[in-house]
């Protein structure tokens, strides 16, 4: 079957930026696009094209969209496509079941804990998208992680979502995890500072930070 050129230049662009210009080339896939897309993921053997329609899962057909995201997130033979799989179900929160989310919840934290560099990084920005406050002992469990903005990522997540909930909730959820006793109470007296009229400093412990996204031929696959 014959690639129509944009639907090909989208599958091999080997740089995330030509990427995006590429996928904002395509208003829609027809049926020849749609079969050619559905191949990809089915022979799941191309790393750049099968990360490229992971991290632009609309290029998806909408019945297999998360079933390819779950199998790249699960992936662990090409971790490339875990990244991509990480980015695009981030991009994808709004549109998630409740069952969707959870599952992608459970996955991610169950990743965390043994995962290094930008796939613990993105991990931690996706994660803040489908975590629920139920997921807050959990995520307090994972604040000994080695990555800085991961660990900077679940903290930040923990800090908005106990804004309203308040300290007392804050501390009873630090109390379910496995986080020491001595780094609850510090996290405690940290948490507290966030209040109105704050200083910006303590303010930009709330924000997510955000990493660098190799391009395929940056990383070993």
């Amino acid at each position: 079957m014959k690639l129509n050129p944009p639907l090909e230049t989208f599958l091999f662009s080997k740089d995330l930026d030509q990427l995006l210009e590429a996928r904002q080339a395509i208003k829609a896939l027809d049926e020849d696009d749609e079969a050619v897309v559905r191949a990809v993921l089915k022979e799941w053997s191309n790393p750049q094209s099968v990360a490229n329609l992971l991290f632009h899962p609309s290029m998806i057909p909408a019945e297999i969209r998360v079933p390819s995201l779950l199998r790249g997130l699960r992936e662990r033979g090409v971790m490339y496509y875990v990244l991509a799989a990480i980015v695009g179900f981030g991009g994808m929160v709004p549109e998630l079941t409740e069952g969707d989310r959870e599952e992608v919840a459970a996955l991610l934290l169950e990743f965390l804990p043994n995962s290094t560099g930008v796939l613990a990084q993105r991990a931690s920005v996706t994660l803040s998208g489908v975590a629920r406050e139920a997921d807050a002992p959990a995520i307090f469990s994972l604040l000994d992680h080695e990555d800085d903005t991961a660990r900077h990522n679940l903290r930040a997540w923990l800090f908005r979502t106990f804004e309203k909930p308040g300290v007392e909730a804050f501390t009873a959820a630090a109390a379910r995890s496995t986080l020491d006793a001595e780094a609850q109470a510090a996290l405690v007296r940290e948490f507290a500072e966030i209040k109105p009229g704050a200083p910006p400093e303590v303010k930009r412990k709330l924000l997510t930070l955000f990493s660098y996204i190799p391009n395929l031929e940056e990383v070993k696959v």
